[in-house]
């Protein structure tokens, strides 16, 4: 494994009250890049996020009216240097986003977030985590956000955190109506970790959180499926990707019989594993696409024009 690398980001300070909010993306994002969001609203309301984002947590429990909120997506490569609208009270707001490469499929396994932590204080400091699978080479996010118009981002950093990240509302009006949101990272191979507290240039009411996010397993297949690899010569296979089938992450395909995965999809095979098929039964694979093997093939037309051997 190898850690997760921050490929860029990008902040946004949102200074006149409004219920949308374009946020921006970060100049570069990958497809297939991890992309988190820190958002802090300065009045109450829940946050919405657009489709495609998932989130992990919505606290308004700081003392405050303000609403803090983290989510993540899978970019799809066309995200670079664009925009998203984040919905929410009448309000000002402010909000961080990464993209990540290396990081583990978030379908598989999303970024694991800390529960809460809450204070009236200057020092925001998020409570520990110990995330799922042990000891890793963890991404570790410190994340958080505060009302009031305090030096964004935060001066120095929590102890062993490096690149600093702040975003704020700026300073017109009542104190109250303004926030910050703040962020630092870490690369660390460890089963939990319990970020230090940061300080903040005033006290107030502050929401935080220890993210960590997973490098990429070493044996996945990028969730390729058969249909994927095989078409357009056979028919979709209910998107059963090879990664759902492997361990660790599943059972052996040698266990699994295609009648399990193919109905109604494909003809079935009688309970028959691959592994019984293939060799020495048959045919190995390598010389012989699963077409020649089916009866009758997709749309009862014998077509044998593909092999996994060029696959």
């Amino acid at each position: 494994m190898a850690f997760p690398v921050v490929e860029s980001t990008a902040t946004t300070g949102r200074t006149a009250a409004e219920t949308t909010s374009p946020v921006s993306y970060p100049a570069t994002v990958s497809p297939g890049a991890l992309l988190v969001a820190t958002a802090r609203v300065a009045v109450a309301g829940a946050i919405g996020w657009p489709a495609g984002w998932n989130e992990l947590a919505q606290d308004s429990s700081d003392g405050a009216d303000d609403v803090t909120a983290i989510a993540w997506k899978t970019a799809d490569g066309t995200e670079d240097g664009l925009t998203f609208d984040v919905t929410h009270g009448n309000g000002k707001s402010a909000y961080i986003v990464y993209s990540i490469t290396g990081a583990e499929d978030p379908v598989v396994q999303p970024p694991q977030l800390s529960s809460a932590a809450t204070g009236a204080s200057a020092t925001p400091d998020p409570a520990s985590l110990s995330p799922a699978g042990g000891a890793k080479d963890y991404l570790w996010l410190w994340l958080g956000g505060w009302e009031g118009e305090q030096t964004s981002p935060p001066t120095g950093n929590p102890t062993n955190y490096s690149s600093p990240l702040g975003a704020s509302s700026g300073t017109a009006a009542a104190i109250t109506t303004n926030c910050r949101v703040a962020s630092a990272q870490r690369n660390l191979n460890a089963a939990s970790e319990d970020p230090p507290s940061w300080t903040i240039s005033v006290s107030d009411d502050w929401s935080a959180w220890t993210m960590a996010v997973h490098p990429a397993s070493t044996n996945r297949r990028a969730r390729v499926s058969w249909a994927e690899v095989e078409a357009p010569n056979a028919p979709r296979r209910a998107q059963v990707s090879w990664a759902e089938l492997e361990t660790p992450l599943g059972p052996r395909r040698a266990q699994v019989s295609w009648a399990e995965l193919e109905v109604p999809t494909a003809p079935r095979r009688g309970q028959v594993s691959w592994a019984e098929l293939e060799a020495p039964d048959a045919q190995r694979r390598a010389t012989v696409s699963w077409l020649e093997l089916e009866v009758p093939s997709p749309g009862g037309q014998p077509t044998r024009t593909i092999t996994h051997a060029g696959v």
